[in-house]
C-alpha cells in the first residue's frame, strides 16, 4: 500500500491512502493509519535543501495488527512539490500487509 501526508489546504486530515491492496479491510485500514504518520524533528527549516531533506530520518514499522496479520512499513519525507503553499515537506509511505500466516519471501526476518 501507499500512503502519503494531506496535501497544503487538505485540513481535518493527516493524510490519505493513494493505493491499497485487495484484502485490506477499511477497519484495518483505520488501524494502520496511525503506524504510517510522519512527523519532522523539531528545528527543520521551513524549506531544507535537498542535503537537509535526505538527510531527515526515516521511519521504519513492523506491527502485528488486531487480526493477527502483519504490517511491515517505511516513511519517509518528500520534496513538497505544491508550488511554495504549506511547510515544504512532506512524507510518503510504502507498506507490505502479509495476513495472518504468510510468511515473508524465502521466510526472511521482517527488519
Amino acid at each position: 500500500m501507499h500512503y502519503t501526508s494531506a496535501a497544503p489546504g487538505d485540513e481535518g486530515t493527516a493524510g490519505r491512502f493513494t493505493a491499497v491492496g485487495p484484502g485490506v479491510s477499511g477497519a484495518l485500514l483505520a488501524e494502520i493509519e496511525p503506524l504510517l504518520g510522519y512527523e519532522l524533528p523539531d528545528g527543520v527549516a521551513d524549506r531544507p535543501s535537498n542535503d537537509e531533506l535526505r538527510s531527515l530520518p526515516q521511519s521504519f514499522t513492523y506491527a502485528i495488527l488486531s487480526d493477527g496479520s502483519r504490517l511491515v512499513s517505511r516513511s519517509a519525507p518528500v520534496r513538497d512539490t505544491a508550488g511554495g503553499a504549506g511547510p515544504g515537506v512532506r512524507f510518503h509511505a510504502h507498506a507490505v500487509h502479509l495476513p495472518p500466516g504468510v510468511p515473508l519471501p524465502g521466510d526472511r526476518l521482517p527488519v
